[in-house]
């Protein structure tokens, strides 16, 4: 994610503060202007993903295509201050970041920085999804991978599995869930839709939310389990080669799942939480407080 930062730090916890303090002071800015944000970063993720969509449906034949690939892959190893750049404005972690914060306010207690973020949840929705969009654009050829057994065979049991789980299982489930109620962010389309029907749509954000935390959990499972089982020569060789490396990456999985794990326990509770503090209503939408004042 960060040159600078060691990989045993999960990409999600580097990326999380600077989304972060870009949604707290950026707020005002993002609210009143926000094409000003959106045409900009959509610019980069498209100069960032179209050589690897192409490449996904089989296009990385044609030479112009390739070409503009391996540029851009040797350009970012050369210049690592500008591969973090473009990690800030593409990486899936900065998008599941906005949507993190999107989540969770929603169900955390109304305090003054609460609030501001809620003045611009729509914003960060739709900045969010330029960013995952570009990624989904980016791992098509993953998911078609992982759904060859061979290829699952070949990456080893279980860590195969658990990717399988990820990219094939929850991958399409995800984008599913993801891309309606990204679309419905947008307040041109939103005014075109009737206010029940955008409720409607909109709930999809909660499975997406689910179905986001539980694929980051078996990414990071099968990435830290690669070399399971712990005894073979491909951890030998793998430590021999670069030890400390592999440690610090191992590090960082293992942390990167459990984050995941605690997020997945997090939101059902403290959305069950915030569910069961509402006010009861009756059938016609008041609350009991209310009806105790007409009643007074």
């Amino acid at each position: 994610m960060l040159f600078f930062v060691p990989s045993f730090i999960p990409a999600l916890v580097q990326a999380f503060p600077l989304v972060y303090l870009f949604c707290y002071f950026c707020a005002g800015a993002l609210r009143k202007h926000p094409l000003a944000f959106y045409l900009p970063w959509a610019l980069v993720v498209v100069f960032v993903s179209w050589g690897e969509l192409l490449a996904a449906f089989g296009l990385d034949s044609l030479a112009f295509v390739a070409d503009y690939n391996a540029w851009l892959s040797s350009t970012r190893d050369a210049y690592p201050v500008l591969d973090t750049v473009l990690n800030l404005f593409t990486s899936s972690v900065v998008g599941v970041s906005f949507y993190l914060i999107v989540m969770f306010i929603g169900v955390c207690e109304k305090t003054k920085t609460v609030k501001r973020f809620y003045s611009i949840r729509s914003e960060m929705s739709v900045l969010g999804g330029i960013i995952i969009m570009g990624h989904v654009c980016r791992v098509l050829s993953f998911v078609t991978a992982f759904a060859n057994p061979m290829v699952v065979q070949m990456y080893g049991h279980p860590a195969g599995d658990f990717m399988f789980i990820a990219g094939v299982l929850i991958g399409p489930l995800l984008t599913i869930a993801f891309v309606i109620p990204w679309i419905a962010s947008f307040k041109a389309v939103r005014r075109r839709m009737e206010p029940a029907t955008w409720r409607k749509v909109q709930k999809l954000a909660y499975p997406f939310t689910i179905f986001m935390l539980a694929q980051g959990l078996f990414l990071a499972l099968g990435h830290a389990l690669y070399l399971y089982p712990f005894d073979g020569m491909r951890l030998f060789e793998t430590l021999y080669q670069g030890g400390a490396a592999f440690m610090s990456d191992f590090a960082g999985y293992v942390a990167s799942a459990w984050i995941y794990a605690a997020l997945l326990v997090a939101y059902p509770v403290l959305r069950l939480r915030r569910r069961h503090k509402a006010k009861p209503q009756d059938l016609t939408g008041k609350t009991l407080h209310e009806i105790g004042s007409e009643q007074a």
